[in-house]
Order: C-alpha cells, then structure tokens, then sequence
C-alpha cells in the first residue's frame, strides 16, 4: 500500500473507501481531564461515577474516504458484527451510497479497507467484496492501531460525546449523526496521511510498538 499511496500523489487517497465498527454508549462518563476543575483547598473533589456494564450501548459502522463520511450504518439491538450482517445489511448500503455519490467512478476502480475482525476475515466477505469488483487492501494481522477509524476517526467522535446522556435510539443515532457530518472534510483527506505514516513507522521499528507520531 506505501509503494501505491505516497503522500506525494494524495489524489490517488480518493479511490480508497476505508470503515470498521465501534460500540457508543447512551451514557459515557467524562474522563478524569474532561472532569477536572479547580477547587479551594477546604472543598472536597466531586466524586466521579464509574461506568457500569448496565449503561446501554449501539454498535455503529462507519465508512469515509479523502472525501469524508460515506454512510454509519446502525447494528440492531443485542446484535454484533458477523459476517451475515456485514454483507447482507451493511456493505450493500455503503455500496449503494458510493455509486450514487460517485456515478462516473465504477467500484471496481476502487479499494477498500477494514481491519482484521471475524466478520472482515470471513470467506463469505471476502466473496462479496471481491465480488462487487472492489479490490481489498490487507490490513497487518494484530494491529488495531494501524486501521484510521481507531486511529483517529472513533476516539474524536467519543471524545465530544462523552459526559452526555441519550434517552432513545433516536437521540442517540441522530447525535452520533450530527458528530460525524461536523467533521471537516479536510481532516479526512489528513487522516489518510497520518495513516500512511503510521504505516511507515510500524515498518521502521519492525512491527514494534511506538508511542506516537511526531
């Protein structure tokens, strides 16, 4: 993928559609940072909640390229990814979305990227996607780190959501919604940039583990 996308022809980023999946909680306690305040030397610190395996939770997959946010597509109630669900369900919406987005670019002068979970590693996924004429950039084995949803995308969405409370599905997908569309296109087209860096730096030290980009 480093020899295909450099950064000196970032033109070429906008034929990679790139997504993955994460849990959003109806209620997720701010941090210790976020919660900090000061206090007189006689006052006592606010005691903060911890979070409970009872707080309510969605699954959300996300798809973007150079060009932003493609499609969230919201898992059911109690469901997780499987391969079932992410062919029939998922991807058929997300393809649908870049064909209607992009009519004069067909799929299969596309590339498309996720990481190595069950339901991404499954042979009938692998199917389907070969099958739409997409062509699958292979993500390292063992390396969340390394797919630019867990990079940067979910933690900055988690982020502004933490410390708020949901009462409905319905508040809670159009929230998430309104997150990712206030995410500016330019810092997806950056993403991809610190993607391929961090790519880069996992190679230089091996495969070992690294702190941060500088």
């Amino acid at each position: 993928m480093l020899l295909k996308y450099s950064k000196k022809d970032s033109r070429r980023w906008s034929e990679v559609i790139t997504g993955g999946e994460t849990w959003i909680y109806y209620y997720d306690i701010q941090s210790k940072q976020q919660n900090s305040k000061w206090i007189f030397e006689d006052e006592q610190p606010d005691t903060i909640p911890k979070q409970t395996r009872a707080v309510g939770k969605r699954m959300f997959a996300v798809f973007f390229s150079t060009r932003g946010i493609i499609e969230y597509v919201m898992l059911p109630e109690k469901h997780t990814v499987t391969a079932t669900w992410y062919t029939e369900n998922c991807l058929p919406q997300v393809f649908q979305v870049v064909e209607r987005l992009c009519p004069k670019i067909d799929l299969r002068g596309m590339k498309f990227h996720h990481d190595n979970a069950p339901a991404h590693t499954a042979r009938k996924t692998k199917d389907d996607i070969k099958q739409s004429g997409l062509e699958l950039i292979d993500h390292p084995p063992y390396s969340p780190d390394l797919a630019p949803c867990d990079l940067w995308l979910f933690p900055t969405i988690k982020r502004d959501l933490k410390g708020r409370r949901f009462d409905s599905e319905t508040e809670l997908s159009a929230t998430f919604l309104d997150a990712i569309d206030l995410i500016p296109e330019s810092c997806s087209s950056r993403l991809f940039g610190m993607w391929l860096e961090r790519c880069q730096r996992c190679i230089d030290a091996n495969g070992e583990y690294f702190e941060h980009l500088k």
